[in-house]
């Protein structure tokens, strides 16, 4: 009888959308709002927003939140599958939704932080979190030293696309 309990459970949240999967890793883990908003370095206002369902995190946060509450990443976000993680690093396949998430994931990869990565790259800082944050694209000329630093391929981290010259 548990097992049909905790699957209509899980349906429960699947159904009820990003703030209800939210809350529900938060207390399996344990974390409040203050502890998780520093792990995943946005305010604690933010993580209650987030709650209540009156915003949505950017790609980068929900890379973090993700990874800090130890829950799959297509579950937390679209209620794919369920919320256990099977590893310890997120699958590459999973990060094919977006050239923002791609990118985050290939950083993270590498070890790279924005800055660093920037520097690297000869690009500003705020390029960068533009690019993370899916508010840009990166140009043409810049897509072979960004698959050189990064491991991989053009195919892979195109599919979303590119901004023209």
């Amino acid at each position: 009888m548990k097992r049909a309990s905790e699957k209509n459970s899980r349906r429960k949240f699947e159904m009820e959308g990003f703030s209800a999967r939210l809350k529900w890793a938060m207390d399996k883990r344990g974390e409040s709002q203050l502890s998780l908003s520093g792990k995943v370095r946005v305010s604690q206002p933010q993580i209650y927003h987030y709650l209540i369902g009156k915003s949505t995190p950017r790609p980068l946060v929900r890379q973090r939140l993700a990874y800090e509450l130890n829950v799959h990443y297509l579950w937390l976000i679209w209620g794919e599958g369920g919320p256990k993680v099977k590893m310890k690093r997120f699958p590459i396949e999973e990060f094919w939704t977006s050239l923002s998430e791609r990118l985050i994931f290939a950083l993270w990869n590498n070890g790279y932080n924005v800055p660093e990565f920037s520097k690297e790259l000869k690009v500003s800082s705020t390029t960068v979190q533009y690019w993370l944050e899916g508010e840009r694209s990166p140009k043409k000329e810049f897509i072979p030293s960004i698959c050189q630093l990064l491991n991989v391929e053009p195919e892979w981290l195109l599919q979303a696309g590119v901004q023209s010259t």
